[in-house]
């Protein structure tokens, strides 16, 4: 077996391991059953991981799009299959974040008219977007809670929102203005030119070709579709909250599902496998213990299982490497 591929499996054998003991413990301490999953109709369960694919499906179509933007020439079909071969890889990287990195390796490889600014700009573009809008929401719901109810435990998640929607936001800028991209190329070269004294050079040169490919990916058109598919998939993953609690009685609205998961989601910044021990902090927060058992098993189990699917079919078919 090829050495990567072994490397690839146990990586990916103990993130799963490292989120079920995670899940496990959390169980123990609020006295859940681990097994309740069991205990609802297949159907129930199916239905609940067929919401999340379809926020993946939504995913993909936003994928295709931001690529038709930059003039990058790949099916929508592609797209799909790669946003579902990505999740597979952020359920098991520290904070969700590998899958971008595969998606700017794939659509790199595999699209016609691809280069590295490209495929750069249109993940960070997806970011920005995923990132702004559940942060968002998570900071006013922590506010509320923390200034409305004097429920201090929520500073955490607002500590996190604030941090994510600067950090982002930050690197957008950077990519996009030119003083303040200077300036940050200033800031890096002082301590990088006694090593590579023309580090600044290229680093500018980098920024700027990806800077530009982000400009054309800012029409009006562009960013109503875009906004529109990460909305829609926004609301396709609060429905597994909700639904995951209506199967079990324990009706939560659909609203505060919504709210829940953007919680959740803040926290998942945490650098472990899968935001574990994040994502279950803030489902404490938010959820009633048994609905966090099943949710995170149905959704974070099951789908990385499918995911790996895909990403089988995508290495397969396009001959990738997974060093």
């Amino acid at each position: 077996m090829d050495v990567n591929l072994r490397r690839y499996i146990l990586w990916f054998t103990t993130s799963l391991l490292i989120v079920t003991v995670v899940l496990f413990i959390y169980s123990i301490i609020t006295e859940a059953d681990m097994l309740l999953v069991f205990s609802l109709h297949p159907l129930a369960c199916s239905f609940i991981v067929f919401l999340y694919l379809l926020a993946l499906v939504c995913s993909g179509v936003r994928l295709y799009f931001l690529a038709k933007a930059a003039n990058i020439r790949i099916s929508i079909v592609n797209c799909i299959i790669l946003r579902f071969a990505s999740q597979a890889i952020s359920n098991i990287t520290p904070s969700f974040m590998g899958g971008e990195v595969v998606r700017i390796v794939t659509l790199r490889c595999i699209g016609e008219n691809a280069n590295i600014y490209k495929a750069l700009a249109i993940v960070l573009y997806e970011i920005l977007l995923d990132v702004t809008i559940t942060n968002t929401i998570s900071l006013i719901t922590s506010a509320y809670f923390i200034f409305i109810h004097g429920h201090l435990l929520f500073i955490i998640p607002f500590t996190a929102s604030l941090y994510l929607i600067s950090f982002w936001f930050l690197t957008f800028i950077i990519f996009l203005t030119g003083h303040i991209r200077g300036a940050f190329v200033s800031f890096i070269s002082a301590f990088t030119n006694r090593f590579k004294p023309n580090m600044s050079l290229s680093l500018e040169q980098f920024i700027r070709g990806v800077g530009s490919v982000m400009g054309t990916l800012l029409s009006v058109k562009n960013v109503v579709i875009t906004l529109f598919l990460t909305i829609l998939a926004i609301l396709f993953q609060a429905l597994t909250i909700y639904f995951s609690s209506s199967f079990l009685e324990l009706n939560i609205g659909v609203f505060y599902a919504l709210l829940a998961y953007c919680i959740m989601l803040a926290l998942g910044v945490v650098p472990t496998p899968g935001g574990a021990g994040g994502v279950e902090f803030g489902a404490y927060l938010m959820l009633r213990p048994s609905i966090v058992i099943v949710w995170r098993i149905l959704t974070y189990h099951v789908i990385t299982f499918i995911s790996m699917m895909f990403l089988i079919v995508l290495i397969v078919k396009y001959s990738l490497k997974l060093d």
